[in-house]
C-alpha cells in the first residue's frame, strides 16, 4: 500500500471532526487514501467529476450502525465535483446527494449523458448487507427476478458506461463479508464489460487487512 499523503489524511480527520462522528486511525488512513490514489492516477483531484456509489448517508442505519458519507465529503473538500447516490436522504451535504434505489434504478437512466465522470466509487457497496436485503426483497414480491450476479454485472456495466476514457472505477471491499470466490466472481465481470485491473484485490488469506482498495481502468 502505497504511503499516503499527510495533507489528505488531515483533511480526512478536518471531516470527520466537522461532523462530530468517531473513527479510528485506521479510518482516517482508509479515506484519505482513495484522494491519494485519484491524485497518483490522474494528477489531481481539484475539478474532477467523481461518482459514489452506495456513498451513505446522515440518515441511513443498519443495525444500529450509521454509515455517513465522508468519502464524498473528503472529496467534496478536496475540490472535487462529487455526486452521491445512496437510497436514503442525507441533508446540507457539500456535494450533490442523488437520493436512488440502485436495485429499482439504473444509473443509466440518471446519467443520460455517456462517459459523464471521471472516477467513480464504491465504498463497501458490492458486499453491502443492506444491497443483500433489498434483493432478497425484491425477490420476494416480483417475478423478474435479478440475482447477485446479475445486479453486479448491471452496475458494473454501467459505470463503464458513464466513465469517461481513462476513467478509474476505485472499489473497497471488506474480507470479512466478500471472501475468495465472491472477488474472484466480481473480477470476471470487471473484465468481462471492459475494465482493466490497475491494482489487484489481495486474496482473503493472505490479506493482513479488514477492508483494501482495487483500483480498475476504463
Amino acid at each position: 500500500m502505497e504511503t499516503i499523503n499527510p495533507r489528505h489524511a488531515e483533511m480526512a480527520r478536518k471531516v470527520i471532526r466537522d461532523y462530530s462522528f468517531e473513527r479510528t486511525e485506521d479510518y482516517f488512513s482508509f479515506v484519505s487514501l482513495i484522494c491519494t490514489d485519484i491524485e497518483r492516477f490522474l494528477g489531481g483531484v481539484e475539478g474532477k467529476k467523481i461518482l459514489d456509489i452506495g456513498c451513505g448517508a446522515s440518515k441511513s442505519a443498519y443495525k444500529g450502525i450509521r454509515y455517513e458519507p465522508h468519502n464524498s465529503r473528503f472529496l467534496a473538500y478536496a475540490g472535487a465535483d462529487v455526486t452521491g447516490i445512496d437510497a436514503y436522504e442525507s441533508i446540507e451535504e457539500p456535494f450533490n446527494h442523488l437520493v436512488a434505489d440502485l436495485t429499482r434504478t439504473k444509473l443509466t437512466d440518471l446519467f443520460k449523458d455517456k462517459e459523464s465522470f471521471d472516477v467513480a466509487i464504491s465504498a463497501f457497496f458490492f458486499d453491502s448487507p443492506t444491497k443483500y436485503k433489498k434483493l432478497r426483497s425484491l425477490h420476494r414480491h416480483r417475478e423478474e427476478k435479478e440475482d447477485n450476479y446479475g445486479f453486479d454485472r448491471r452496475i458494473c456495466s454501467e459505470v463503464h458506461q458513464i466513465l469517461r476514457k481513462n476513467g478509474l472505477f476505485f472499489l473497497t471491499l471488506q474480507d470479512v463479508v466478500l471472501k475468495d470466490s465472491g472477488k474472484k466472481q466480481l473480477r470476471g465481470i470487471l473484465d468481462d464489460v471492459g475494465f482493466i485491473e490497475l491494482e489487484k484485490m489481495p486474496d482473503v488469506k493472505d490479506s493482513r487487512y479488514k477492508r483494501f482498495l482495487a483500483i480498475y481502468k476504463k
